[in-house]
Parts: C-alpha cells; structure tokens; sequence
C-alpha cells in the first residue's frame, strides 16, 4: 500500500465525518426499532469499507457506493431534512414503523448476502492478489511511439468533439429526450453504443497505453483525454452524469499504481483528481442551463444580465445540491414494491413484458401506481426548433425491482446469482484484455451502474451486456494490433 495516500486519506475522513454524523442524529428520528437502524447503517457502511480493499473487485466497489448512496445515504437525509416525504414517490408505502423496519430488514439481508458472496468468493476462488503485478511486465506496443501517440491522441479528440456536437445538435442520444428523427436502426444503436461504452473504452486503452510508453509526461495528459471526453458526452446528452466513466478510469490508475508503486507520483493522482472534480462541477451547472433550454424551462423575468446570471448560478447551484441528497436510486423502489399488495411471482415475470410508452412505465403504473403520470412534454430542440418529447423515467433499482416477486428469500438468492455473474463478467474481462485493470474498472462501473438503475424494460438488459462484450471484442482487436506478442 502506497504510504500518505490522497485518496484513501480524503475518502476516510469524508467517509468517517457523513457516516458518524448522520447516524447519529437519524437514529433519534427513525421512527422504528433503533436496533435495525443502526444494523442497516453497520452494514451499508462496512460494504463500502471492504470494498476500498486493495484485492477488491471493482464491481464491489462500485455497486457498494451506489448501494450506500442509493440506500442508506438517501434514506438517512430523507429523514433528517426532509421529513420522510421522498419526493420521488414510493407508491402506497404506509410510513408505520414497523413496515420502515421490515424495508431496512430487506435490505439488510440483500447487502448481506452481497458481503457474505465477496468474502467467499474473495479468499477462496480469486481476488486481484493472486496476479503478480509486481514481476510481471508491462507488454511492449508494435508501431507506436510517442509521437505517433500524440497523433492518435488528437485525432481520436476530433473524432469524438465531431460525434458530440452531431448527437447534440440533433437530440439523437439525450437524457429525457425521446429521438424523434429517422435515422437507420443500426446507425442510431452505433451512436448510442459509443457514446455510452465504445468511446470511453477507447479512452480507457489510451490510458493504458500511455504507461507503455518511455514518454512519461503523456501519462497524466492522457487521463485528461478521459475527462475532456466525459465532459463534452455529458453535455451532449445533456447529462448530470460526467463524473462516472472518469472516475472508474482513475480508479482503474490508482488501483494499478497499488500493485506497481511509481507508475503515477502522488501529486500526479492529486492533479488528476482535481481536474475530474473541477469539470464535472462545470459541467453540472452547463448541462442544467441545456436543460432549462431543451426543456423549455427557461426563466423569463426581465432581468439585466447581472442579475439573470446571480439567478440563474443560485438556481443551478441549488438544483446539485438536491440533486446529491435525493437522485440516487435504491430504497424508495423498495418502499414502492414492498407497499404493493399484487406481489407474486406472476407480477415479476409480467414486468418483462413491459413495452414502451414514453413515461408510462411499469414501475410509475403498476407498481406506485401513479394516476397522474405525464406521458410526455412537448418541447423543442433548442437550436433546430425541432418539435421534441420530454419525458421522464424513474427506476426502483435491483433490489426493488426483484422485490416484485414477494420473497425476500427470492430477493436475496437473485441477487446472490446476480452477483455471481458480475465479478464472473469482470473477471473474464480482466483476462481477456490482458490484464488492464483500468478497462476492467471501467466496465465494472458500467455494470454496477446499470444494476442500480434497473427496473426500466428489463429485457432490454442484453443489450447492456452485449455491449460491454463488444467493447471487449474492440480492445482485444486492439490489443492484436499494437501488443507484441
């Protein structure tokens, strides 16, 4: 373990501060027995912490931080500050204490068994100590050098620049937009695909890459590449979200620099993370003003531009804030499933069949059984004018959503067999991409990302698979080409 480390220092004493402080004072607001909310609390938090481990997979440690933002995180500042009215719904939930127990006793066992699967898993069938790092090479590239590198650099950031501004331009691939154009079937998927795995997992190679290379110096520039392309997705579809692919990118880094100490100086890891930090909060404040644009959301006060801009900065500024205390997915699913009397096997199985109805979702009429959804909005696109659908689309999560079938037996052996196929996904991943533990770590978070927003047209989750086996398919071409044997 690298001494003095940065991020272990600054994730342990946020980590430690927000952990103590909320359970603290939500324990004097639960309204149930304390017992299970400190139990609830106990495990979210040491997933998390068993995640961080050097040997850990990457998809235990991405799934644990969205559990614990998504479940305790969330359920903690509900409390608190806003009086349990979870604004995002949770269908008929009664608020007694004692179905809020039986809610926290179902994610107790879920996370449980999560904990119980990584640890066996862990420390008798493979864990990322079992590689030897430290004696192994790093591989050689075939017809590449530094200049070449910086060539391929810049062309690959043209490319992209290109692809964003199209897919903006033209509301193809837009958060809360329904594409209303006519592009090819194959045509519009490929788009979709790069913009959400083919492109990132290209960055991810070149910054793998760049550590096979005597030019150091491009180490560092070439994380920048990840955050420059991560900044200009985000804003093209409009998304809150940029901070993810980079970040597991990083990861992937400072896990590597674990197992073979000096590849990245501390102050290089210090550099990188401020800068992800740095345009990702520029990116939250651009992509709410696109919205506000895309959705006709607009303030129209006469304003001078003095004031409309304080108004608008105070406006986006306290959007983020509720945005970090409220957007994350996981326990008002389970609040909404668990308040449903039609529970059963029949139920799950039926939300497979879900077909597409713009914000008529499964999950909005069946399960929460919301009267008054909005289908759509009608809105346009900001510079073509093109007449656009706005709609909206809330998920209940993994867990949630297999609390449909009525067994929390069931809850916890599917996600058991879930999990199982995760890290198998990852380790065969690891492997197939020869090692490259920041590709690893960038489909890992893929991965987990997806799981915890699942519960949107569920049998479309192939896609999501084949298209992390595709990325796969790319980087081993890839590899073929520019790894000497």
């Amino acid at each position: 373990m690298i001494k003095n480390n940065f991020f272990t220092n600054l994730i342990g004493v946020i980590f430690f501060f927000t952990s103590t402080t909320l359970t603290l004072i939500c324990l004097f607001l639960y309204p149930g027995n304390k017992l299970i909310y400190l139990l609830f609390s106990l495990i979210f938090n040491l997933y998390l912490i068993y995640s961080i481990k050097k040997e850990a997979f990457f998809f235990d440690f991405f799934f644990s931080i969205l559990l614990w933002l998504g479940f305790w995180f969330k359920f903690s500042i509900q409390m608190i500050f806003l009086k349990n009215r979870f604004p995002e719904g949770v269908g008929s939930f009664d608020f007694k204490s004692s179905s809020f127990d039986d809610v926290l006793m179902i994610c107790i066992f879920s996370q449980l068994s999560l904990v119980i699967l990584s640890y066996v898993i862990r420390n008798y069938v493979f864990n990322y100590s079992f590689v030897n790092f430290k004696t192994k090479n790093l591989p050689k590239l075939n017809h590449i050098n530094n200049k070449k590198a910086l060539i391929i650099s810049l062309l690959f950031i043209l490319c992209f620049t290109i692809l964003y501004i199209f897919n903006h331009y033209f509301s193809i691939y837009q958060k809360g937009i329904h594409y209303e154009g006519n592009l090819n079937f194959i045509i519009y998927n490929l788009i979709v695909w790069l913009i959400k795995i083919g492109l990132p997992a290209i960055v991810s190679i070149i910054v793998y890459y760049s550590l096979l290379l005597d030019f150091k110096p491009y180490r560092v520039k070439s994380f920048y590449i990840s955050i420059l392309e991560s900044f200009f997705s985000s804003i093209s579809q409009i998304s809150r979200a940029m901070i993810f692919n980079p970040f597991s990118i990083l990861f992937g880094v400072y896990k590597l620099n674990q197992y073979k100490k000096n590849i990245y100086s501390q102050n290089d890891l210090k550099r990188m993370f401020f800068y992800l930090i740095t345009f990702f909060l520029i990116s939250l404040f651009v992509s709410s003003e696109l919205r506000n644009k895309f959705y006709n959301l607009e303030n129209k006060d006469n304003l001078d531009s003095n004031k409309m801009f304080e108004k608008k900065f105070t406006s986006h500024f306290s959007t983020i804030i509720r945005l970090a205390a409220n957007r994350w997915v996981g326990i008002e699913g389970v609040m909404a499933s668990y308040s449903l009397n039609e529970k059963s096997i029949n139920f799950f199985l039926s939300s497979f069949k879900e077909k597409y109805s713009y914000s008529e979702t499964f999950y909005e009429t069946k399960v929460k059984k919301n009267e008054k959804v909005y289908k759509f909005d009608e809105v346009q696109n900001f510079y073509t004018k093109q007449d656009l659908k706005h709609i909206r689309i809330f998920t209940p999560g993994i867990i949630g959503f297999l609390l449909y079938s009525g067994s929390k037996v069931l809850v916890c052996l599917m996600i058991s067999f879930i999990y199982i196929f995760c890290i198998l996904l990852e380790f065969i991943i690891f492997k197939f991409s020869k090692n490259n533990l920041i590709f690893t770590s960038l489909m890992s978070n893929i991965l987990a990302y997806h799981l915890i927003h699942f519960g949107y047209m569920p049998q479309n989750s192939y896609k999501v698979i084949l298209g992390i086996f595709l990325g796969l398919i790319m980087i081993m071409t890839i590899n073929k080409l520019f790894i000497k044997q």
